[in-house]
């Protein structure tokens, strides 16, 4: 099998839980931000299979491995927490982009480095699907000369079989190339539009959503 190039970067974000479906509806058609310009808006409907091991050991590791698919296309996705200050977390992204998707068959593709890197991480234990999560996403990107904020606008579904198990809304404010100091005028900026009431800062990810709402179902793993 070919291996196919890698991209990696250190991703530095923070997460917004949003408080009502009003302001949800409105970042959803968020183009004026006070001190930025507008550069771009797009939509997409993402599906993410988290893989692990039966023991988490990914997860324990603050690591995750996903199969993203986007409409036809499919890209795999290492993530590693590097840390944390307040609510923005910096993350170890390198991903690979694959021209067809079997999850099941996770194993033949040890030659990508998102999996050397899980594999490392988890051992000899093997890797299988556990966990699906769907997310409708509303990317609106700003700038403030060429520092570029990204701002992704998500409603988020975890599925219980062919059943909604639960679902939220959050706003995922990633620093694409700003200074630090602009990163956070941004957030800030974002708070003071809609009130901090309707936007909670937050560091729990799509998939500690997902496995409290199966917990609560009593449900170990899903996918769908």
């Amino acid at each position: 099998m070919s291996r196919p190039s890698a991209t990696r970067h250190i991703e530095q974000e923070a997460r917004f839980l949003i408080g009502n479906l009003g302001v949800y509806r409105a970042l959803t058609r968020l183009r004026t931000l006070e001190g930025f310009a507008f550069v771009k808006g797009k939509r997409e409907s993402q599906r993410n299979t988290y893989f692990d091991t039966s023991g988490w050991r990914l997860r324990r590791g603050g690591s995750v491995l996903k199969w993203r698919t986007v409409g036809r296309r499919h890209e795999l996705i290492f993530k590693q927490l590097l840390g944390h200050r307040d609510a923005v977390l910096r993350h170890r992204e390198v991903s690979v982009h694959l021209a067809s998707v079997d999850p099941q068959r996770i194993a033949r593709l040890v030659t990508t480095e998102p999996v050397r890197l899980a594999l490392r991480v988890a051992g000899r234990a093997p890797l299988k699907p556990l966990v699906t999560i769907r997310t409708d996403r509303r990317r609106r990107v700003f700038a403030v000369g060429r520092q570029r904020v990204e701002f992704d606008v998500d409603r988020v579904r975890v599925y219980d079989g062919s059943r909604i198990a639960g679902e939220r809304c959050e706003v995922e404010v990633e620093n694409l190339n700003a200074r630090p100091q602009v990163f956070a005028e941004a957030m800030a900026v974002l708070q003071r539009k809609y009130g901090r009431g309707a936007l909670r800062a937050s560091t729990v990810s799509k998939l500690e959503f997902a496995l409290g709402v199966l917990r609560k179902r009593r449900r170990k793993l899903v996918t769908v």
